[in-house]
């Protein structure tokens, strides 16, 4: 791949792609637009890089900003040389769900919701008085289930809006109404989504390779190749992938990345390891436990995710409640 440096200092360079890669899309100017594809997989090779700290891929420039320490030096030549060694047929690990993506399709619903507002002025009024009432009978019927399940304060409080529109004939109001509920309820999505992948990507315990025992020998095996019962070898610096029980052998453990709390735990024969602990000293041996779901990583993900989505639904009853006094008046 060719690239053209914009700007290169000790911290921060920034290139633009000028490679001729099956599948380009080029504009004017000699702008490369990148799929969302092919910039997530870019981005995750360039965070992969020695040196590097973060990057930012701008699919529609075609540019890359790449943030660390050195990068004027023999360092940034040196990512100079893997950027363009790099290829599309390259294998590289990406997230399946990304910023980028959650970004894109949450914008996508909002400007369909606008556009689809702004057409309804272009209509007879009685055309948008029978779309206002067909629309207003979803967020009623919603409403009345979770007023009667008690549950859905947010959904109730809407129905209360657009209800009170209705019963004084102000269609406007209503149409309004559903179109900032509407909009709400994207925006709302997106936040909790990209909370929650921000949140995972914080509590997200770094696993590389582990060493298991297999045969009488020891097999160095990628996490996703584990399973319940693997007996895995630890060592000075290792990290414990998945839950696991203490078999053989003595270490003094860090289990900060899962607790938050700077502490150094001595755990030793049948003592239980958590996902995400570091082994600072000794050496010994453990079995997995839990692999999927179970951990008790996994648990506090879910824990966290269900508070935090306890939290923005009491600020969404806050609001709704504003938007249905503004609509009754």
């Amino acid at each position: 791949m060719r690239v053209q440096v914009l700007y290169q200092s000790g911290s921060r360079l920034r290139v633009h792609l000028l490679g001729d890669a099956a599948g380009w899309r080029y504009r004017r100017r000699d702008r490369t637009r990148l799929s969302m594809e092919k910039a997530d997989k870019l981005e995750a090779y360039l965070k992969s890089l020695p040196g590097v700290s973060s990057v930012r891929v701008h699919e529609r420039l075609g540019n890359a900003i790449l943030t660390g320490k050195g990068l004027d030096g023999e360092r940034g030549a040196s990512i100079l040389e893997s950027i363009e060694a790099f290829s599309w047929d390259l294998s590289v690990k990406v997230p399946e769900r990304t910023d980028r993506a959650l970004t894109s399709e949450a914008a996508d619903q909002a400007a369909l919701s606008v556009m689809e507002r702004a057409g309804l002025f272009l209509l007879p009024m009685p055309i948008r008085t029978g779309i206002a009432l067909v629309k207003s009978m979803v967020y009623l019927v919603r409403g009345s289930r979770a007023l009667l399940s008690h549950r859905g304060r947010g959904a109730v409080l809407d129905a209360v809006g657009v209800l009170l529109s209705l019963a004084m004939l102000d269609f406007d109001t209503a149409s309004s109404l559903l179109f900032l509920i509407n909009l709400g309820d994207i925006l709302q999505d997106w936040t909790r989504r990209k909370s929650e992948q921000a949140l995972a990507s914080a509590l997200s315990h770094n696993r590389d390779k582990v060493w298991i025992e297999a045969g009488g020998a020891e097999v160095l095996l990628d996490p996703e190749h584990l399973k319940e019962g693997d007996v895995i070898v630890l060592r000075q610096g290792s990290s414990v992938p998945f839950d696991a029980l203490l078999l053989s052998g003595e270490g003094l453990f860090d289990e900060s990345p899962l607790t938050g709390v700077k502490r150094q735990v001595m755990k030793g024969e049948g003592d239980f390891l958590f996902a995400g602990s570091i082994l600072l000293e000794g050496e010994c041996s453990a079995s997995l436990k839990k692999i999927q779901g179970g951990s008790h990583y996994n648990r506090l993900l879910t824990d966290l995710s269900e508070s935090f989505s306890r939290h923005i639904r009491w600020h969404e009853g806050r609001a709704r409640l504003r938007t249905a006094a503004v609509g009754a008046a």
